[in-house]
């Protein structure tokens, strides 16, 4: 009896189920009837003859839709959502987190900014061709057109840079090396990359070196 009993209540809620996924689906006129539907499997059988009072009816149709959205879920946890590329915070003019105020990058949409390569030689690299977009571009993409701006790293390193330099410099947020991608346990995910080679008697000085930072992943804006 009690196997009989599971596997009624388990064929009740697998229809139910498939009721809930054609209710979604359905157009606002056939919703009724698909309500319906589902407010049968959730009932023991009853005679063929009896039929159900309006205010039984409109009590299990309210338990019934209390019950659709985690019927409706069952068995199908969400994906969890990708950890942001790089996120920009502070006085931005453009948010899509809203309640963490910030701007989150996904890969795929820094990877679609216009891009510049750099080839120069780092103190820590010998000459290569860095390619990434502007930091400036990353910037106005949050409504940013001023300010000093804190990079910070997965280590939580953090080290300033003047808008001035992304003017003068077209300072470039590098997320490639030699045609091959930065990856986290060196380089990456991101460094910022100066034309060090072409303007040497500037770049070639311990301040402007501090300025080459790898494994960024956060960007602040301040005044």
């Amino acid at each position: 009896m009690v196997s009989e009993n599971h596997h009624a209540v388990a064929g009740r809620l697998d229809v139910l189920r498939r009721a809930v996924t054609e209710l979604a689906s359905a157009p606002p006129s056939d919703r009724a009837a698909c309500a319906d539907t589902a407010i049968w499997h959730l009932l023991p059988a009853e005679p063929s003859h009896a039929r159900m009072s309006t205010k039984r009816r409109l009590l299990l149709g309210s338990i019934a839709c209390a019950a659709l959205p985690c019927l409706a879920t069952t068995g199908k946890p969400q994906a969890p959502k990708p950890k942001p590329l790089l996120t920009l915070s502070g006085l931005i003019g453009r948010v899509n987190n809203v309640p963490a105020h910030t701007y989150d990058f996904s890969e795929a949409e820094l990877l679609r900014l216009a891009t510049t390569s750099i080839t120069t030689s780092t103190l820590w690299t010998p000459t290569s061709v860095f390619v990434g977009p502007l930091v400036i571009d990353v910037m106005r993409v949050a409504g940013v057109t001023s300010g000093t701006l804190i990079f910070r790293t997965l280590g939580d390193y953090s080290a300033p840079v003047p808008w001035e330099d992304l003017v003068r410099y077209g300072v470039i947020l590098a997320h490639s090396k030699n045609g091959h991608r930065l990856n986290n346990k060196r380089w990456g995910p991101l460094w910022t990359i100066y034309p060090r080679d072409q303007y040497s008697a500037a770049l070639r000085r311990p301040i402007a070196e501090s300025r080459f930072i790898w494994q960024v992943d956060r960007i602040e804006v301040r005044a």
